[in-house]
């Protein structure tokens, strides 16, 4: 996944769908057909000039059949009688009733509305010069009331076009383009251009790479890496689901993915970390989303275990697992706790940060609560299981965890408490102690869960140093209520205790464990945004519109000048903008610590100093038991504007350098929690030595590309 949280199209764009739903809805109105899948012989001519498309479709029905097409499209049949039911939405409904043979031929053309347009802007449907872009939501092709559609096309494409094939491709030349997915697939897309193809093939399966600009050197650097990932997802879970996979570049920038292909924005593309972040994400929904489909009646599931198995498990393997695992958890305390979040079963799609902290941050810690409950071994087997058993068919998150067969363990109480209830533990020591026995010590320590909601079934990692031993000896203590005390015997001395220190456990972090980030004060109950007076027209002009722009993603902004600071209520967050902002003079000092500070030249970091004319600067305060106050620090009108969009990117982080002018980030650094109240020291210098995690990848010896193992 790219650094920002984005939707993935297809399987997983909140909008399309959106669309989708309420078109089976509206299909599920009427009687007709009802198999669980249909063929459509496809023969398509796209005119780029005008914008139009022309298609006939070949279908056989067994009866009567209900189907919805774009509303732009005049449509005949041939074998068959045409009734039109209805129109909504640019959307019109038929019914189709075949005169004696089950073949219905459907010939249509037409310009597709391409009005309402995602979050980067990429409009619902393209037929223009530049490209195409169809699927389902445009209603490009007649849907009818079926789960999945195989399907056989012929197109005709402007004579130096290519055709992205979703199944097995044959150019046939002269603009001319045949493609056939025999396995069931959710929805048919039509995307070509005029693309540089760069290909290679891999164990026989054809890997390629459509870049609208030439660059041989990128092409192979993501064709080493797609088939690396392959390969280790081949391996983990079962065979690759289709008939090749590709890199398509768009002109929005975009970061979505498809059966057998992603489409990633031309500038994402190129950025260095997306062949260990997005390309393994869009890579493992072939198996997960478009491989096996989602019944989102019961939460979807997909984008969860995506998530884990694929931006975790890379992680893992370079030995940042627990880094990754505290930062998702900070993230679902940023923008879902404190009852802004909803079950599990309830989550559908991305629409806001915290439905994100939900349905991926919440569901990946799960799945590594389930791991550690079973064991990797039952957890890889449980993962095979899952393919082979539910590949191309829909499942639901009860499909997911029955497939994780294990002794001892009940998948409807994991599923009731993880899937069904919202909310999460929260937890506290009640009592240390490790007095001296005879023949030894012993360690007597207290545990409960101090959120207001009930207590959650709970396997706790805790974590004793004792003297003599160079790493923490781990010990799983089980909460079944709101409370437990565990004694334990030791012939050593104990120097410490740490619960979870590895966020192992999905919780809710208290505020001394959530390190000073951006996404502590975005997900704020109100966030302060104070203006600077001194500022210039303009430059207050630009500050106004980043806050303008925050409050339409995060609803709890609030505007004020630095003439009349803002009254704050407990938990409130304050960014004090601009370097004339009158509030620094008195709340400086709040940004000192952790090998930083701000002057009025501008910012100190790690020993190197960040002057206002060339740099712009983000600083917290690092100490993480105050209320959330941030600053931000640039000059020009340009460089704020840049920044209302940058800034939404870099959650995690504390602190941030940008080079003016053209905003390059220099320093992005994460700030450490210094106390938790998680950790009990009987012994004041004792540091704490985790043994190093297992990799999941070790059960079936394999590693992925750029990882540590």
């Amino acid at each position: 996944m790219i650094n920002d949280p984005r939707p993935s199209r297809g399987y997983g764009a909140a909008r399309r769908f959106a669309i989708l739903f309420v078109l089976m809805f509206a299909c599920l109105l009427y009687a007709g057909h009802s198999e669980s899948s249909i063929h459509h012989r496809l023969s398509v001519s796209i005119h780029a000039a005008s914008g139009e498309i022309s298609v006939t479709d070949e279908v056989s029905l067994d009866g009567p059949a209900v189907f919805s097409l774009a509303e732009g499209f005049d449509v005949s049949a041939e074998g068959g009688t045409l009734v039109r039911l209805r129109a909504a939405d640019g959307i019109v409904d038929y019914r189709l009733e075949p005169e004696g043979s089950k073949a219905v031929i459907l010939r249509y053309g037409g310009r597709v509305s391409g009005e309402g347009a995602d979050i980067f802007g990429m409009p619902r449907a393209v037929v223009d010069g530049e490209g195409v872009f169809l699927d389902a939501s445009s209603a490009w092709y007649p849907l009818f009331r079926v789960s999945t559609v195989t399907f056989d096309m012929e197109i005709v494409l402007p004579e130096d076009w290519e055709l992205v094939g979703q199944g097995v491709l044959e150019r046939l030349g002269n603009g001319r383009f045949r493609v056939e997915a025999k396995t069931p697939q959710e929805d048919i897309y039509l995307v070509a251009g005029p693309f540089t193809v760069y290909e290679r093939p891999a164990d026989g399966l054809p890997l390629s790479v459509y870049l609208i600009q030439p660059d041989e050197a990128l092409a192979s650097r993501y064709l080493d890496a797609m088939g690396a990932y392959l390969d280790f997802y081949d391996a983990l879970i079962g065979p690759y689901p289709h008939d090749g996979f590709a890199v398509v570049e768009n002109r929005w920038q975009t970061g979505y993915g498809m059966p057998g292909f992603t489409l990633l924005g031309s500038r994402v593309l190129r950025l260095p970390f997306l062949l260990k972040t997005s390309l393994p994400h869009e890579i493992l929904h072939n198996w997960f989303g478009n491989g096996i489909y989602i019944d989102a009646a019961a939460g979807n599931w997909s984008e969860g275990l995506t998530a884990y198995l694929a931006d975790y498990l890379v992680k893992e393997a370079q030995g940042d697992g627990a880094q990754h695992r505290q930062r998702s958890l900070a993230r679902y305390a940023d923008f879902a706790s404190g009852g802004r979040d909803v079950p599990v079963a309830e989550f559908r799609s991305r629409h806001d940060d915290a439905s994100q902290s939900v349905g991926y941050d919440k569901v990946l810690l799960v799945m590594h609560m389930l791991r550690h409950r079973i064991g990797d071994e039952a957890f890889v087997a449980g993962l095979r299981r899952f393919w082979e058993a539910q590949r191309f068919q829909r499942a639901d998150f009860r499909d997911l965890l029955v497939a994780f067969e294990s002794a001892g363990w009940d998948p409807e109480g994991f599923y009731d408490a993880w899937v069904a209830r919202p909310g999460a533990p929260e937890l506290a020591i009640t009592r240390a102690d490790a007095p001296e026995r005879e023949g030894g010590y012993e360690l007597v320590l207290g545990l409960a869960q101090v959120q207001q909601e009930a207590p959650y079934p709970l396997q706790v990692p805790v974590y004793v140093t004792l003297e003599g031993e160079p790493e923490a000896r781990r010990l799983d203590v089980t909460l079944t209520g709101r409370d437990a005390t565990v004694r334990m015997d030791f012939a050593q001395r104990p120097l410490r205790v740490d619960v979870d220190p590895a966020f192992e456990t999905f919780r809710r972090l208290s505020e001394l464990e959530r390190p000073s980030a951006l996404g502590r004060l975005f997900g704020a109950p109100r966030q302060w945004l104070v203006v600077p007076s001194r500022a210039s027209a303009q430059a207050q002009s630009a500050w106004k519109e980043l806050a303008q722009a925050w409050a339409g993603r995060y609803r709890n902004v609030e505007i004020v000048e630095d003439t009349a600071p803002p009254e704050t209520s407990p938990g409130d967050a304050v960014w004090l903008l601009g370097w004339e902002n009158l509030l620094l003079e008195n709340l400086r000092e709040r940004f000192a610590g952790q090998n930083q500070r701000l002057d009025a030249a501008g910012a100190v970091v790690d020993g190197a100093t960040y002057g206002s004319a060339e740099h712009a600067v983000v600083l917290l305060d690092p100490d993480n038991s105050r209320p959330a106050l941030g600053f931000i620090g640039a000059e020009g009108v340009t460089e704020i504007r840049r920044l209302a969009s940058k800034l939404t990117h870099y959650g995690s982080f504390g602190r941030l350098v940008f080079d003016r002018p053209g905003m390059e980030n220099r320093v992005r650094d994460r700030l450490d929690v210094e106390i938790s109240p998680l950790s009990v020291r009987f012994e004041p210098a004792a540091s704490l030595k985790l043994p190093p995690e297992p990799f999941l990848g070790d059960v079936a010896g394999l590693s992925l590309p750029g990882g540590g193992n």
